[in-house]
């Protein structure tokens, strides 16, 4: 195990060092912009508390070069403004490009709505300094990869009504790509056919900064998970699978989603969708 994080003795949670304090302080204005409020609530009162919750986050999983996507999107979902701004720091830190970072506020913005995206205004200062990487270094799995195609259901988005053709094309998206159609698809297009066709334009048309498709499910996964949302962690985990993630991957984004989400949505998790889990790829 590691048992030194962010020069944090996690072997002594009550034991306490002006030299820990830091090395965690310095790393985080390093790779993330500057100190955690958060976490200096803890430094100053509870050390061992802070110690304890990083034991745990260390035990979630390894930090890929692409996580700070996860909580990036979550965080401008519930509009906490310091995660936005630091996790759009530690994104230009990992080589993710701008462009790929507002994909993931596009896909953030299906949820978020205005209050969301009102934080995310509000910490854009790290988005109008950001500078890519050149060249550009890889960030995600090898076998993840760009595909706006897979998205596409073949909805004519040029009208508003939800026609016959667009509703097979929907429902057939969702059975070909998921397996199954969700309840709100069918709910919808009896009730609400626009707003089906309304959500099916932005979801066909938020990636378009070169984000991996993979990224999507474990957007939607993480979020899922941290929101204890049984239904969408088992739509989420089954688009995964379709467009294969791998067990690995899949679980990262579960593990962190723990952190919000606690243990009752990891039994959400076994009790929805175990068996997709089950049967990603290793």
């Amino acid at each position: 195990m590691e048992t030194n994080d962010r020069g944090l003795d996690l072997t002594r949670p009550d034991e306490w060092t002006d030299q820990e304090a830091d090395a965690f302080r310095a790393y985080y204005t390093r790779n993330m912009g500057g100190p955690l409020a958060a976490y200096e609530l803890w430094i100053e009162n509870r050390p061992d508390v802070l110690k304890r919750h990083r034991l745990q986050a260390v035990q979630a999983g390894q930090r890929e070069p692409w996580f700070p996507l996860l909580y990036l999107h979550y965080y401008a979902v519930v509009g906490y403004e310091d995660g936005i701004r630091y996790e759009i720091h530690g994104s230009n830190s990992n080589g993710i490009t701008k462009a790929q970072v507002l994909d993931t506020l596009a896909i953030a913005f299906v949820h978020a709505g205005p209050l969301g995206m009102r934080y995310v205004a509000s910490a854009a200062e790290p988005l109008r300094a950001y500078v890519d990487r050149e060249p550009p270094e890889p960030v995600f799995p090898a076998h993840w990869a760009p595909d706006p195609t897979a998205f596409r259901s073949g909805a004519d988005f040029s009208t508003l009504d939800l026609t016959t053709e667009d509703r097979a094309a929907i429902e057939g998206w969702y059975s070909g790509t998921l397996g199954e159609i969700p309840f709100y698809v069918t709910f919808l297009a009896e009730h609400r056919p626009r707003l089906l066709k309304a959500y099916r334009n932005r979801f066909e048309s938020a990636i378009r900064g070169g984000l991996p498709k993979q990224m999507l499910p474990v957007l939607f996964l993480h979020f899922n998970v941290s929101r204890s949302c049984e239904d969408g962690i088992r739509e989420s985990l089954l688009l995964a699978r379709a467009w294969g993630v791998r067990k690995s991957e899949a679980m990262l984004a579960i593990s962190w989603g723990m952190l919000y989400g606690g243990t009752a949505a990891i039994s959400m998790v076994a009790r929805a969708a175990g068996d997709v889990v089950a049967s990603l790829e290793e």
